[in-house]
């Protein structure tokens, strides 16, 4: 399933387009679990769930460090569908693009093949930024690590920073009241 058009489109592999997501649940994507619940404020949590397959890990089956990675980013990409602005969408609806500027990452605990986390994300707008905060939990409740993706709004017309549209502030706004 393709769900736009243009250079940034890419085929999603089963992901729904966001009118098909309920607004409350849970839906499972490539074996992966995403929960979201909305209340008459909006959003009261977001979160994503990552299972550690073999694949991830190092030879001594602990999570080789850039697949925790992958997993935040996806969190956060999880939850610019739930709030309606796919990232990959973003370009052709408002003409600019949200480029990652950095990202930190800290670990508290190892993660080992089988192990589920939990990642919330919480979103922190600038002016002309976005940031995204997250917590993975193991299910004992014990903090994996913590992270932070900080993303910039730039013009597809031009290399500057410019204000985040207040469409998409809006939106991420109203799901954390």
């Amino acid at each position: 399933m393709l769900l736009a058009a243009g250079p940034f489109s890419r085929p999603c592999g089963g992901l729904a387009p966001v009118a098909d997501i309920p607004i409350d649940g849970t839906r499972t994507l490539n074996r992966t679990e995403i929960t979201y619940e909305r209340t008459k404020t909006g959003w009261t949590m977001f979160e994503y769930t990552w299972k550690c397959a073999w694949g991830h890990a190092d030879p001594q089956g602990i999570a080789y460090y850039p697949r925790l990675v992958d997993a935040m980013h996806r969190a956060g990409e999880e939850y610019m569908v739930s709030v309606g602005h796919a990232y990959w969408d973003i370009p052709d609806d408002f003409g600019i693009h949200l480029p990652l500027v950095a990202v930190d990452l800290e670990f508290e605990r190892p993660v080992e093949v089988e192990d589920e986390l939990t990642i919330s994300v919480d979103p922190d707008v600038g002016t002309k930024s976005l940031g995204l905060e997250f917590v993975a939990t193991h299910e004992d409740g014990g903090t994996a690590f913590t992270g932070r993706e900080q993303h910039v709004c730039v013009s597809k017309a031009e290399t500057e920073s410019q204000p985040l549209p207040d469409e998409i502030r809006d939106a991420i706004e109203a799901s954390t009241d």
